[in-house]
């Protein structure tokens, strides 16, 4: 478990809403810790005059409030803004607070359309799906220079996005599309699995044949596939279903539903645990 943050203040009533992350935040310390953990995520569209109202109506701190607005209409560099709050909140100690606002400087570097990329990553690592392939979706529409590397990991993306939704027919469309522009082994595998979670037999052996490349690496995805199967077989939720349909016959049925439900829960809640994967 990480540390534990004390707010110095009560929490905020009316909580400030982070559109970077698509999340509510009732404190400066909760401030401080977006800051940190989203440094690459930061631009000037951070440096409102409703975020500085929002800190004054909660928190006081007027001295604070006084300098932040000076720098918004001063037109201040993004660094002193973060800077100045990090130091003010004072949850980390000095050196970390530096490392945190050289973050924000080095991202500053990027181009509009790769901060957007790692907004839509943060969406999706998060299990917000939708709203990162909207994201996905517009940076493609707006990227004029169609830097095939951007594209392809766009594309990568977005069928990554769609096969957490279960959406495998669009997830297999756009992973094919990642594929025909970056040609990366990866991509076809993930095509190629999402391929076989939709489509019969027959007609998954058919798209297969139409490509070398693919029909080369299906042995591949089938011992992943098989590999797959074992670890969900030998583990504790599958070994819990089977023994409870083994005594479905002697079992009242009221409790067999009660604990075929409990371990769907129990998966269920493996499954979110599993939503913060990196992509």
């Amino acid at each position: 478990m990480g540390r534990v943050i004390i707010c110095r203040d009560e929490p905020a009533i009316t909580p400030y809403y982070l559109a970077q992350i698509g999340k509510n935040i009732y404190s400066m310390e909760e401030l401080c810790y977006f800051f940190r953990m989203n440094s690459y995520m930061l631009d000037k569209d951070c440096m409102t005059m409703e975020l500085v109202d929002w800190i004054s109506e909660n928190f006081g701190l007027e001295e604070l409030v006084r300098v932040l607005r000076y720098q918004i209409r001063n037109n201040s560099a993004l660094t002193d803004f973060v800077a100045l709050i990090l130091r003010d909140t004072a949850i980390y100690p000095e050196e970390i607070n530096g490392e945190i606002v050289a973050s924000v400087r080095e991202n500053a570097l990027l181009n509009v359309n790769e901060k957007r990329k790692k907004r839509a990553d943060y969406l999706a690592g998060n299990g917000l799906y939708m709203a990162a392939v909207n994201e996905y979706e517009s940076i493609l529409d707006s990227d004029d220079r169609k830097d095939s590397v951007l594209t392809g990991a766009l594309y990568h993306n977005i069928g990554y996005c769609y096969a957490k939704m279960f959406q495998f027919r669009n997830a297999a469309e756009y992973y094919e599309k990642a594929y025909r522009v970056n040609g990366r082994t990866t991509c076809l595998l993930q095509y190629l699995a999402a391929l076989k979670m939709y489509l019969p037999d027959d007609a998954y052996r058919d798209a297969v044949l139409e490509n070398l490349d693919a029909v080369n690496l299906n042995p591949e995805l089938e011992e992943r596939l098989n590999r797959s199967m074992a670890d969900w077989e030998s583990g504790p939720v599958y070994q819990a279903l089977r023994e409870q349909a083994d005594h479905t016959r002697n079992e009242d049925p009221a409790e067999y539903h009660r604990r075929q439900d409990a371990a769907i829960n129990r998966l269920r809640e493996e499954y979110r645990k599993s939503e913060n994967e990196h992509i």
